[in-house]
């Protein structure tokens, strides 16, 4: 998941005003530089796909992590309150940071959990964004 890599691509290939929708969990590196030139002529929502696993690490002892991305794999301590405190704030703290990019570029924000169905918050965002074209 090359998000700066798909946005440069996306600036370069899109010709005309194009609205786009990118569907992520957005953990992944930054993407601000490439954000803010693909957001001048196109308009970008992005569809943040939030599993709440992501947010909360269980009091379960020792966990293997491995980054999906790069194959890193850490060993930690999951019940220990403090290591389950600094994942979350970490996570809460990455949450915040991408709604502030997208906001600084005016790009839409939609948050959909993989605990909820997903279908009552697109329908909120498309009349939203209905009440603002009016």
């Amino acid at each position: 998941t090359d998000i700066a890599g798909l946005l440069s691509f996306l600036s370069q290939v899109l010709k005309r005003k194009t609205i786009i929708f990118l569907i992520s969990d957005f953990i992944t590196p930054p993407f601000e530089r490439q954000l803010a030139v693909l957001s001048k002529r196109h308009e970008l929502t992005a569809i943040q796909v939030h599993d709440p696993a992501d947010l909360e690490l269980p009091s379960c002892g020792l966990v293997r992590l491995e980054d999906p991305e790069t194959g890193t794999i850490r060993l930690i301590d999951a019940a220990k309150s403090e290591i389950r405190r600094a994942y979350r704030e970490r996570a809460e703290q990455l949450h915040t940071e991408l709604r502030t990019v997208l906001n600084r570029h005016g790009a839409g924000h939609l948050l959909l959990r993989t605990d909820q169905p997903f279908i009552h918050e697109l329908r909120r965002f498309f009349a939203a964004k209905q009440r603002v074209a009016r």
